[in-house]
């Protein structure tokens, strides 16, 4: 499924049913919010200056 078409084809739709954008659009945000968790814990794990502070 391509996230990205489906909040696209929702926008013509999002006064009458905006739940057509609304699980696309929370799945975009729970995704971007997982990669920059994951990239703040890499960056504690394998930097070792900021163990230091």
């Amino acid at each position: 499924p391509d996230w990205g078409i489906d909040l696209a084809r929702g926008q013509d739709y999002i006064r009458r049913a905006w739940w057509l954008i609304a699980v696309p659009g929370a799945m975009v945000s729970l995704v971007t919010l997982a990669f920059s968790m994951l990239g703040e814990s890499l960056s504690e794990i394998l930097n070792p200056r900021l163990a230091e502070v």
